[in-house]
């Protein structure tokens, strides 16, 4: 009667929290295999698509100059870590906060205040080996397939990674 009710209620519960514990000590897993599954080229056009919202041409810098002086800049850096600098688009933005981010796809952005207020080209450097890293780890990629969880296990599950782009580029 009513003690079996509770106890098959319980025991449901139980596997229900079971599982989402699961989930969530293997979602790392589960997010790199997901990761693993999206080519570079639909990375860099996500990123692209949330570049154009983030930063749009109108807030850009465009400075050849400026552009090849820090591309120059950070060779070393492209050849310390086995980057192909081809793969890297560095975009400068007008923001004058003191500050760079990175996009999927390998957008790489530096605000005119960083560049305006960097005191060594070694300080300048650290942040730019920080976001070249967050570009090599695919951080931005992983947070994007974390943010849409369930779906993305679906997606690993019946292996169709067209309805997760088109989620991922939505965010």
């Amino acid at each position: 009667g009513d003690r079996q009710s509770l106890a098959l209620i319980a025991l449901l519960f139980l596997c229900a929290a079971g599982s989402l514990y699961g989930l969530w000590a293997t979602q790392d897993h589960l997010v790199k295999a997901v990761a693993q599954l999206i080519s570079p080229e639909q990375e860099k056009a996500v990123g692209e698509n949330i570049l154009k919202l983030v930063v749009p041409l109108g807030k850009r810098i465009r400075d050849p100059q400026l552009i090849a002086s820090l591309d120059q800049l950070m060779q070393p850096l492209f050849k310390a870590n086995g980057i192909d600098p081809k793969s890297i688009t560095m975009i400068l933005s007008r923001d004058r906060q003191m500050n760079a981010f990175a996009f999927m796809g390998g957008y790489l952005v530096f605000n005119r205040g960083l560049i305006s207020n960097a005191e060594t080209a070694e300080e300048f450097l650290g942040v730019g080996a920080h976001e070249l890293a967050h570009i090599t780890q695919r951080h931005s990629l992983r947070s994007a397939i974390k943010g849409v969880g369930i779906y993305a296990l679906v997606t690993l599950i019946f292996s169709d990674i067209s309805g997760l782009i088109a989620v991922l580029a939505d965010q």
